[in-house]
């Protein structure tokens, strides 16, 4: 019986860069008992489970064939399944998925990421895949059921009663500090001896300043595509010259969205983290853009321009 790992989000607590590499490295770690499971071989999570799980038909049938039958004749000890979207659903959506595996031990992982923090960066995150999009006031009313933590881990506490429940604080770090989602997630499934010595620098899809997502949702939805490509150069190039974190919302904004959540997370801490004494900390320092905007501005203008990108 192996353990099942089922890791569900949330979105922008590191999930990209530790996806990345449990696909780049999926062999080597089969061969130390870990089953890394993709369900589209060019993609490194199970995204498009979830999009067929949602959609129903036949996709969703047989990819839940697959992964069982996959984890079924695998030696395996323990297998991860990630997908952050899960978090944005009903638990409902992933009854197949856990009915198709009953004889394994099913845990459930999920990182909690402060409301504030986790608003900006999904907004950060919508912009700088699409363009123009949602007014951000508009946009932060759309979050809301998406921030409601205890309402979250009781809803698949309930839907899944035999499974553990593991929900983990994703915390905010100084800006010196560099996370490490990959080191987070295996010492989360007993796996301390698989962090790779490297893990903390292993970051993907970083967050742009807010100067830059302001300039992003000037970029018609057409330009999506030369926008999504630009930026991911940008920000491979430049780091923490063009990125941030703490710097979209104003601080009566962040304040309100952590206000409106305060009972849910006393609630949450009084059952899940009754050691500490805030479920997160209220002075999570932000992080700014260390390059001139002016720069990163013609920068990204050169790029974007190079990817067929017009104004």
């Amino acid at each position: 019986m192996a353990r099942i790992w089922l890791h569900i989000g949330m979105m922008k607590t590191g999930t990209s860069a530790l996806q990345e590499w449990f696909a780049v490295n999926e062999k080597s770690l089969l061969q130390q008992g870990l089953l890394y499971i993709r369900v589209k071989p060019n993609l490194p999570a199970c995204g498009p489970l979830v999009n067929a799980l949602a959609n129903g038909g036949p996709d969703a049938a047989a990819m839940v064939s697959a992964i069982s039958e996959r984890i079924n004749e695998s030696p395996a000890d323990d297998v991860l399944i990630s997908a952050e979207a899960f978090s944005l659903h009903s638990p409902k959506l992933a009854i197949r998925l856990v009915k198709a595996l009953p004889e394994h031990d099913l845990r459930i992982l999920v990182w909690l990421r402060r409301q504030d923090r986790y608003a900006e960066a999904v907004y950060k995150q919508m912009i700088k895949w699409n363009g123009q999009g949602v007014e951000l006031g508009k946009a932060l009313r759309s979050y809301s059921r998406h921030m409601d933590y205890n309402r979250l881990l009781d809803s698949w506490q309930r839907s899944f009663p035999k499974a553990r429940l593991l929900p983990r604080i994703y915390e905010e770090l100084d800006a010196d500090t560099v996370p490490d989602s990959i080191a987070s997630i295996l010492s989360a499934m007993e796996r301390p001896e698989l962090v790779p010595v490297e893990s903390a620098g292993h970051r993907r899809n970083v967050t742009p300043c807010a100067d830059l997502i302001s300039h992003y949702n000037s970029i018609p939805s057409s330009q999506s595509r030369a926008l999504r490509r630009a930026n991911r150069q940008l920000m491979n190039e430049l780091g923490a010259a063009a990125s941030g974190r703490g710097d979209l919302l104003s601080p009566q904004q962040a304040r309100d969205i952590r206000d409106r959540y305060a009972e849910s997370n006393r609630l949450v801490r009084d059952r899940w983290f009754p050691e500490r004494e805030n479920l997160f900390g209220d002075k999570a320092e932000g992080a700014n853009a260390t390059g001139s905007f002016d720069s990163l501005l013609d920068r990204f203008n050169e790029l974007f321009a190079k990817e067929g990108g017009k104004r």
